[in-house]
């Protein structure tokens, strides 16, 4: 941390659907590393909120919206900039989708002022920044390539940062990212969005890469070891998990897409059923349950379904154990479909010499 201040936690949230998520970071948050301070801006706070929140006497709300156009995931430089503006010196921003299962303190202990914390993407068709893709798309002189793509699930910025914040959100307000944000994410769409657009993180991922900011020393969450990027059958593999049956549970599970407390969307096709299946045994979900009580309403953490509960009392509720069998053959066809792309590279490169 920064010598002579101490780390403020930023968490922002105006979606009444994501307060489940907001109460459960709120308080494994206070159970595991309770010496954290937080400030969470949520605008829409009904007085039951409040009146909850009062019991976390290091939580400070705020009802004041971020300041800023932007919304949704690109709201992070600007509520980086403003913490900053308000006096803060260092600030970890986490992703209300986030729940901690262990202590985060020492993820954050030690640092240089200059240090960037940052987590490793989810392991998607996007987590490879090979050669520095992003920064070179963006046009930018490339200063250091980096071992893959990053995820701005969890963030530490300071006063050194503020060069980066600024031309972060530049980039994010320009005509060309704006108007790829109408695009469909999906690679698989006939006009998806480019990769180096995909969203805020990816900006962020070009700019660490490139000349400019290559000097700042990064601090990553590792994908599998310290954090659970669970996208479905993209986000927890075999070996992460026996990683953790092994070492301990990771500290930190993010519960990306989908989330377990959303009513579930219709499936359509077997890839898509597959996937909504794999997602009823989220590790995310296996967590909350030892905070139910922090909710409203916890309905969605029981399986109603025989299969089901079937899997959950085979798992005995250890997250890494959550769908576990599912997850062997989603490696098995992720391997598959890896192994397919590197057939056709080869074959595209013999073709053309």
């Amino acid at each position: 941390m920064v010598q002579g201040s101490e780390a403020m936690i930023c968490i922002a949230e105006d979606r009444a659907s994501m307060e489940p998520g907001l109460r459960l970071l709120i308080h494994s948050l206070s159970i595991h590393s309770p010496t954290f301070r937080s400030l969470v801006f949520y605008p829409v706070a009904s007085e039951e909120f409040k009146t909850w929140l009062a019991g976390y006497p290091n939580c400070r709300l705020r009802l004041d919206p971020i300041k800023g156009k932007f919304s949704k995931y690109n709201v992070k430089p600007d509520a980086l900039l403003q913490l900053l503006d308000e006096g803060f010196e260092d600030i970890v921003w986490l992703d209300t989708d986030l729940i901690v299962s262990g202590d985060i303190q020492p993820f954050f202990d030690g640092l240089s002022p200059s240090t960037v914390v940052i987590a490793e993407e989810a392991l998607v068709e996007s987590h490879s920044d090979g050669e520095a893709l992003r920064t070179t798309m963006w046009g930018m002189d490339v200063g250091r390539v980096l071992p893959f793509a990053l995820n701005t699930a969890v963030l530490r910025m300071t006063t050194q940062h503020r060069a980066l914040l600024l031309r972060w959100k530049d980039l994010l307000g320009s005509s060309e990212y704006q108007a790829a944000q109408l695009k469909p994410a999906n690679p698989q769409a006939e006009d998806p969005r480019p990769i180096h657009m995909l969203g805020d993180q990816d900006v962020l991922t070009a700019l660490l890469a490139s000349k400019e900011f290559s000097n700042l020393p990064l601090r990553f969450l590792e994908r599998g070891t310290d954090i659970v990027q669970f996208f479905g059958p993209y986000g927890y593999t075999v070996p992460e998990r026996m990683y953790h049956l092994r070492r301990g549970f990771a500290p930190l599970v993010h519960s990306m897409g989908q989330k377990p407390w959303w009513p579930q969307p219709q499936a359509f096709g077997k890839w898509e059923k597959f996937c909504a299946f794999y997602g009823r045994f989220s590790p995310y979900a296996a967590v909350a349950r030892q905070h139910a009580h922090a909710l409203v309403s916890s309905g969605w953490l029981q399986p109603t379904r025989r299969v089901d509960r079937l899997m959950n009392f085979l798992s005995f509720d250890h997250p890494a154990l959550a769908g576990f069998p599912v997850a062997m053959f989603a490696d098995l066809v992720r391997s598959s479909k890896f192994a397919q792309r590197r057939v056709s590279e080869i074959a595209r490169a013999f073709k053309g010499s």
